[in-house]
């Protein structure tokens, strides 16, 4: 029977050290309990939006793709992302509020103002809304939520010294909902479900503006650029290398990635004449294309590397070039991309890492 409610207060292990499901774990739980949508709010961060909204899909739950806000002197705010242009004005606020602090900044009232269109808001501690705050999945998981935030801490704080069990920030199930808010409270998060509809258009590649010369496309120019290499390489009359060429850049242009070469092949060129020390790592060097447009130095015919490991007609993804420069020289390079290619198009990742037995261990203990 579907539950009569939608968790609309929920975290996960992406709002770091404040909480403790996984993905998955959260969407089963959500499975488990009959909700037909689930809303993901992170603290201050999207981080885990896509593979929630994935994990969702897949699932057959309804994504509600929503951040827990910090606007200043204690407060926070709920936003959900009612559309497409919702879910763009969220990451726009959240990069906002990252941008002179890894740990983020508040977000005012003019940044909403600019970028509120698409989204919907809430005040967390609305009791016309039957809120549930979520940081972990069952009431036994407490101890290692307090355990977890006393790492954060430092220390045990006052939140880890919580006893009473209807304080306990877990998912409680469309009974315990029942019995803890009346029925037109938890109508309303069925009501705010039912104005969210994202639908994020995932598995396009969508490549950098390469800028090329009026009349010609992103092909005509990876074919100029591996002409001229061809000469600087002694390979213009080398029919083996052709025909290894020819093979090679059928199914780069077939399958949409020649703007992907070219943009390679230019932060390679800016490195090269700048005398930054830089290398290519995996299977890119099996490529002839790769070798012929100055991306690699290490010609695959004769070491007889095999390009089908780098790229193949079947390979559902986009070929991955792994490029190595000098860190006391990396800076360059990405304001050169910034420069060139704009700086609201270049973005650095971020990686995560996570708590192993061993420095769980330590970290607990200390």
């Amino acid at each position: 029977m579907p539950a009569k409610f939608v968790p609309l207060h929920v975290h996960s292990h992406y709002s770091l050290l404040k909480a403790l499901p996984k993905i998955p774990d959260l969407v089963a739980r959500a499975k488990e309990a009959g909700c037909e949508a689930l809303a993901l709010t992170d603290i201050d961060n999207l981080y885990g939006a896509i593979e929630f909204y994935k994990e969702c899909k897949s699932a057959g739950i309804k994504p509600i793709i929503g951040l827990d806000a910090n606007l200043g002197d204690g407060k926070r705010l709920l936003l959900f992302a009612k559309n497409i242009d919702g879910y763009k004005n969220l990451i726009k606020l959240v990069s906002l509020s990252h941008l002179t602090d890894a740990q983020g900044t508040p977000i005012t009232q003019e940044m909403l103002e600019d970028y509120g269109g698409g989204l919907m808001m809430l005040d967390p501690k609305d009791p016309s809304v039957a809120l549930s705050e979520v940081y972990y999945l069952h009431p036994d998981d407490r101890r290692a939520w307090e355990t977890m935030r006393a790492i954060e801490n430092r220390g045990p704080t006052e939140e880890g010294e919580l006893g009473d069990a209807d304080d306990g920030f877990y998912f409680r199930s469309a009974e315990e909902m029942a019995e803890r808010f009346p029925a037109e409270a938890l109508k309303k998060t069925l009501d705010i479900a039912a104005q969210c509809n994202v639908e994020l258009a995932l598995g396009a590649w969508v490549f950098p503006n390469f800028p090329i010369p009026p009349g010609s496309d992103y092909n005509a120019e990876l074919r100029r650029l591996i002409e001229e290499w061809l000469a600087r390489r002694w390979l213009s009359d080398d029919q083996t290398a052709r025909a290894r060429i020819e093979y090679e850049y059928t199914i780069i242009t077939d399958k949409g990635y020649a703007p992907y070469f070219l943009v390679v092949a230019d932060l390679l060129k800016f490195a090269r004449e700048n005398g930054i020390l830089t290398t290519i790592r995996g299977s890119v060097a099996g490529s002839m294309v790769t070798y012929v447009t100055g991306i690699t130095n290490v010609n695959p015919i004769e070491y007889k590397l095999p390009f089908e490991r780098f790229l193949n007609p079947e390979r559902p993804s986009a070929p991955d070039i792994d490029m190595d420069y000098a860190d006391n020289r990396r800076d360059e390079v990405i304001d050169y991309a910034r420069r060139k290619y704009g700086e609201e198009m270049v973005g650095q990742i971020g990686t995560f890492g996570t708590m192993l037995a061993r420095g769980v261990v330590r970290d607990v203990a200390r």
